[in-house]
This record gives C-alpha cells, structure tokens and sequence, in this order.
C-alpha cells in the first residue's frame, strides 16, 4: 500500500494518474475526496490534513511507501507556513516510523536552506533535515519549477508577453515541454516514478538520505 499526500495538485494528481494506472494500491490522505474526480474510486480514502496529526496514524496502517508531497506556500488558517511544511512533515516522518514505513518520499524545492530569506524555503529546509534524518529508506527531490500544461503561472506569463509585445516569449509560454500526466518530460518524471514505485536501478537505489535534483 502506497500514502499519498497532496494527491489533487498537479504532481499528484498526474502521480495518482499513473500509480492507479498501473495496478497499484494507493490510499490519499485528502479533505476532500471530491476533489480526487473521477479517481476518488479507485483509490482508498484517508481522511485528514497536514494540520490533523492523528489521522497520520490511520492513514498510514499498512502502508510501505509514502510520498508526501502535500505542501502550502503561504499561510493558512489552520497553520502557519512553518506549521504546514516543516512541523507536519516531521509529524508525518515520526508517524511513518512508528507504523513501519520503509520509504518515505518527499517532495521539497531546490535551494531549500535554514539561512534562505523565504519562509517557505526554510520550512522546506527543516522539514528535509527530519526526512534524511529518520530511520527509514528516504528520497527527498528538489525540483525548481513544477508546472503543466494550463498551469495558471503560465497562462499569466503568456499574458505578461501579450502585453510586453515579445512574439518569442509568447512562444515559449505555449510549447511547455513538461507534462507529468502525459509522459512527457521523461527524465524528471521517470526518476521520481522509479523513486515511489520501488523500480530502480543501481544508480538509483534507494537509500536512507538519498537527494535528487
């Protein structure tokens, strides 16, 4: 049994895409499993959130495998940036530990530092540190950008280029080479797929503090 978290953002839901795609038991720790659309049978549901600790414990019931990529980039009213990155993910990693998780797959940014001017890059940063410090295989990415086809920062990029009157940016705004849900971008999407499902190599065998870029 896999846990994921943030299962309805655009890596995850690309993610579950494929997971359910390939036979694969997945539960979704989610609010609101509306929001999972038409996957929202094909999966078990976990209610809860980053900000509801015991659900953690029912979520993770025979699970081997975890990918938490559930994250918020500002504020919320249930918790703060540091709440909802850093203190849950560490929640989560001791919660995985207790239940006997063997891999813990975590979802940061590049660039992620204690000493980083964002709050959220520093977040990331300590919530990265209980990742590779717990005592289980863990895989942490850092990627730098995440985006897709529809993306709505690349819609307002695009805009920005009408208004800028630059053809070339316009250009590049639309041809979008990523795109997790269809196989494209295959490197980035093919090495994280590896990373959750269990299928690697020797070069990318998992192990305890294992970093991809």
């Amino acid at each position: 049994m896999l846990l994921l978290t943030g299962a309805t953002g655009v890596v995850g839901s690309a993610l579950l895409r494929r997971l359910v795609g390939e036979g694969q038991q997945v539960r979704c720790l989610v609010r609101d499993p509306r929001r999972l659309g038409a996957q929202r049978v094909r999966v078990q549901i976990a209610l809860g959130d980053l900000t509801d600790p015991p659900s953690f414990r029912n979520a993770l019931r025979g699970v081997r495998t975890v990918v938490h990529l559930a994250a918020s980039i500002r504020d919320q009213p249930q918790g703060s940036i540091e709440e909802l990155n850093g203190i849950a993910t560490w929640r989560m990693v001791e919660a995985a530990e207790r239940a006997g998780v063997g891999r813990f797959v975590f979802f940061s940014t590049l660039d992620a530092s204690t000493h980083h001017r964002a709050r959220f890059f520093r977040a990331k940063a300590l919530a990265e540190q209980a990742v590779e410090e717990a005592a289980l295989e863990s895989i942490v990415f850092a990627p730098s950008i995440v985006y897709a086809p529809g993306d709505p920062w690349l819609s307002l990029l695009e805009r920005l280029a009408l208004l800028a009157g630059d053809a070339g940016l316009r250009a590049r705004a639309r041809s979008v080479p990523a795109d997790l849900g269809r196989g494209r971008g295959r490197l980035r999407d093919g090495r994280f797929a590896i990373a959750v499902s269990g299928r690697r190599d020797e070069r990318q065998r998992g192990r305890r503090g294992q970093h991809a870029l």
